[in-house]
């Protein structure tokens, strides 16, 4: 059973339908040939938010929040709805200073985050 940290970061039931669909090798082997990459796609929306690109950001959001809920990334997943929520700010200025921060946390929660998830696929 995970620690309380990893429930709060996994949708357990998400995970577990992916090992039950796939088995937990071909759930592994596919998160690492992913293309982007997680860490990439991570990479690139702050990237994006640090040029004032809001439409391009929204877009990229939204791609990574479906791959999120895919693979139960939970909290990722709960950070990228806060982040669409904040690309849809009237103020233009506030929301890209809100979307630097998120995709700054976002970046540096990832690997904690990937790291949970390997280890929830193979705990069965």
């Amino acid at each position: 059973m995970p620690d309380t940290a990893t429930w709060d970061v996994l949708d357990r039931r998400a995970i577990d339908d992916l090992v039950g669909d796939g088995g937990a090798e071909r759930v592994l082997g596919a998160l690492m040939s992913d293309t982007p990459s997680p860490e990439d796609r991570a990479r690139q929306m702050a990237a994006l938010a640090v040029a004032g690109d809001v439409s391009g950001l929204k877009a990229e959001t939204h791609a990574f929040q479906t791959w999120a809920e895919k693979h139960g990334l939970k909290r990722l997943g709960n950070m990228l709805v806060e982040l669409d929520r904040v690309l849809a700010l009237p103020a233009r200025g506030q929301a890209i200073l809100q979307a630097q921060a998120l995709t700054r946390m976002i970046e540096r929660t990832l690997d904690d985050d990937i790291k949970a998830f390997k280890r929830a696929v193979t705990s069965g």
